[in-house]
């Protein structure tokens, strides 16, 4: 019986939300694709990692444009 894994992109995106926002969306955005095709574990981590990068792109509009 195979173990399923999860992915790597899904971990990292979620790690790269608070280092560097950009970055971790676009790995969320690769981890999504991947689970999606080969139903590895980490779609919420995924998700997670898109969305608190997405909150931190806005949050970083909105303390530049006061």
């Amino acid at each position: 019986m195979k173990e399923s894994k999860t992915n790597i992109y899904a971990i990292l995106s979620l790690i790269f939300a608070f280092v560097f926002f950009p970055l971790g969306f676009v790995f969320g955005i690769i981890g999504l694709y991947q689970i999606k095709r080969t139903h590895e574990h980490g779609k919420g981590l995924a998700a997670a990692g898109v969305i608190i990068s997405s909150l931190a792109f806005i949050g970083t509009i909105i303390i530049y444009s006061v």
